[in-house]
């Protein structure tokens, strides 16, 4: 009676246009082996599962095949003949050809379903040494590697199959016991349905066989008394799966586990992103594989001498367009942890679809935007100042944020505009307030204070604060004309000292390119590391608060003169009829006082202004802005008139006197001027 084949295999797959770079998403579906062709030429494929479908080699967690790669220049090896040594054998497999197939050089991938599942990366080194040396040695050695994917085939490829036959077996027929099955992070589902790690217990627990599709519960896991290691015995599968028993090398297996006081952290980069984490000493053990009282004392002992963090003073969350991949490392004489981040990788040569993007968005800025964005990817902890962009919807501001976002995405994020009791945002390079930042005083008392502080505080739930020095910026996006409150007095003199750059995006005509965003994402990676290098190699940044000029824009001045509080707006109609009293009158009481450096109480007259305000917090805003020195009132006597009076600053006296005399000059010369006949 002929055995009964699979009619589906299991294939980690993700979009055939996408590069799949490591650590990219891959997801897992169920593959009917009738939809196969079409599968194999519209996505990337792989045998091999990742943890959290993100392929990397250390992610390795089962492989349901192996895919054969006939596909380099050392091997011409004709379908033909591949198909006939499957057939020979009654294999299963699907066989379809690549992109770089030609009748002459025949090249092209088989997949060969395992009859079992795969759990380790041992047990697959093992089963691919036996195909690649006694099966296929012409196969390319490069798939060995763990992280192995096959991009999708074009959809004229040539595709041929075989299911009438058995799937490769990958244990020798006469052997019952197979070594290096499974690891410490085997999970399973026992009898009755509960998902448990195997090595959770001392106790022999019934499960569902994890290496075969087991409906019922057939197997068991338990430990072997003369060896102390456990092992999962299948009555279907008529086999002992065992555990991988490591070496005790205490450097690789506590790598990423610190002491630190009283709790033991787990510490690392996964997916390009920093975590550091509190884990109990049971969860320490099951991971480190220490089940005997020797091995705990032997992971605690080199815990506590070897990797003992005695204080943590910083966290330095760094930007690093040099690291090909994101790492750590611990420096115990600074008492500080370095986070290095990669740049988003290169992928697509060209940098005009993003020139001309950023011309046409910023136009005569966009020198600026190049040495923000320049400064931006290579350098750490050096101040830049906020992006103000407004416009309307549909304007292209937020693709923008979006793109710049992309550089660094682990360190980027978006933001609240507001201090919480937890503060992961104060980590990060990058902060987006899009529409969440408004013209409140409170929200720019935060902007400032993220600004202007060398380093802060991390509040993390579950774990003791610790220090960051501060890497923020922030770009503020709003479809309001006066999209955040700003000091009036704070209105930049020059370029060099300016904080904001407050842009208008004008919006966009024509059609929308929905695929814009994706399109400028995928030439990132090379515009940064070349046009983007070289503007930050010709930079000059000395003499710049901000590290470059900031231009000052129109929209900038209107942003500043529309912020005014209201006690603002009483001491600009105080000064202003202060001058008109004293330009109609310049030999009056005024005058005089005025002279001698100060300013009759009844002169400013605050309690007769119709707003409903504090005459302090009015007295205030007239010593900000450097009007009078203080705001307490002296007596003074000036010829036969004796007054209240507050004192008036030189800078003010010399002001009031010279413009009144501007004024007169203007007056005279006006009424002076003749007639014309």
């Amino acid at each position: 009676m002929k055995k009964k084949h699979n009619r589906s295999i299991q294939l980690s797959v993700t979009d055939n246009n996408c590069k799949a770079e490591q650590n990219s998403k891959f997801s897992v579906t169920k593959v009917e082996v009738t939809d196969l062709e079409k599968f194999l030429k519209s996505k990337n494929y792989s045998t091999i599962q990742w943890d959290n479908g993100i392929r990397n080699g250390n992610n390795f967690i089962l492989a349901t095949g192996f895919v054969i790669d006939i596909d380099n220049d050392t091997s011409n090896l004709p379908t033909e003949e591949a198909e006939k040594r499957l057939q020979a054998l009654q294999l299963n497999y699907a066989l379809i050809t690549s992109k770089s197939h030609t009748p002459q050089k025949h090249r092209y991938h088989i997949i060969l379903p395992f009859n079992r599942i795969v759990r380790t990366a041992e047990d697959y080194a093992r089963i691919l040494g036996k195909i690649t040396t006694t099966l296929f040695p012409e196969c390319d050695s490069a798939v060995k590697d763990t992280a192995r994917f096959i991009f999708g085939s074009p959809k004229d490829a040539e595709y041929r199959s075989y299911w009438d036959g058995s799937n490769y077996c990958v244990d020798d027929t006469d052997k019952t016991s197979v070594q290096d099955s499974w690891n410490t992070n085997l999970c399973v589902t026992t009898a009755d349905g509960k998902e448990d790690l195997a090595t959770s217990s001392n106790e022999k627990i019934p499960i569902h066989c994890p290496f075969h599709d087991d409906k019922n519960p057939s197997a068991f896991v338990d430990i072997a008394p003369e060896s102390s290691n456990r092992y999962i015995f299948c009555s279907t599968c008529q086999k002992s799966f065992w555990m991988i028993q490591y070496e005790m090398n205490l450097s690789e297996l506590c790598e990423h586990y610190w002491l630190y006081g009283k709790d033991i952290l787990e510490i690392g980069v996964i997916n390009n992103k920093f975590f550091m984490e509190k884990n109990n000493e049971k969860k320490i053990y099951v991971l480190t594989n220490s089940f005997d009282e020797d091995a705990k004392v032997g992971v605690y002992s080199h815990l506590v001498t070897k990797k003992n963090i005695r204080h943590l003073a910083h966290v330095n969350h760094i930007g690093d367009v040099g690291a090909k991949e994101s790492f750590y490392e611990f420096q115990a004489e600074a008492a500080q942890i370095n986070v290095h981040y990669s740049a988003i990788p290169t992928r697509t040569v060209d940098n005009q679809l993003i020139e001309d993007y950023l011309d046409r968005l910023f136009g005569k800025h966009k020198q600026f935007i190049k040495e923000y964005l320049a400064v931006y990817c290579y350098t750490n902890y050096r101040k830049l100042p906020f992006l103000v962009l407004t416009g309307p919807r549909g304007s292209g501001k937020n693709t923008f944020a979006e793109m710049v976002a992309e550089i660094y995405p682990t360190i980027s994020t978006m933001w609240h505009g507001e201090e919480k009791n937890f503060n992961p945002e104060v980590e990060m390079k990058l902060l987006i307030a899009d529409e969440t930042v408004s013209d409140d005083k409170k929200q720019y008392k935060t902007l400032k204070k993220y600004s202007g502080q060398k380093e802060t505080v991390v509040n993390h739930k579950y774990l003791k604060p610790y220090k960051v020095p501060n890497n923020i910026n922030v770009m503020i996006l709003s479809n309001a004309k006066v999209p955040i409150y700003v000091e009036r007095d704070e209105y930049p003199t020059c370029e060099e000292n300016n904080q904001f750059f407050v842009f208008a995006v004008k919006q966009f005509k024509g059609q929308i390119d929905t695929s814009l965003r994706e399109r400028l994402v995928e030439r990132l990676g090379h515009y940064i590391r070349t046009e983007l290098k070289q503007v930050f190699d010709n930079l000059n940044t000395s003499g710049n608060r901000y590290s470059i000029k900031v231009p000052i824009t129109p929209e900038e001045k209107s942003l500043f003169e529309n912020n005014a509080t209201q006690e603002e707006l009483i001491a600009d109609e105080i000064v202003e009829r202060v001058l008109e009293s004293y330009s109609t009158n310049r030999n009056g009481e005024l005058s005089q006082f005025v002279r001698l450096g100060f300013i009759p109480k009844i002169n400013l007259s605050i309690a007769d202004l119709p707003y409903p305000t504090k005459k302090i917090d009015v007295l205030k805003c007239l010593v900000a802005r450097d009007v009078l020195k203080s705001c307490n009132v002296v007596r003074k006597q000036i010829g036969k008139t004796r007054a209240e009076v507050y004192k008036i600053t030189d800078t003010y006296r010399n002001s009031l006197i010279g413009t009144a005399r501007k004024r007169s000059r203007m007056t005279t010369s006006a009424t002076e001027r003749p007639r014309c006949s």
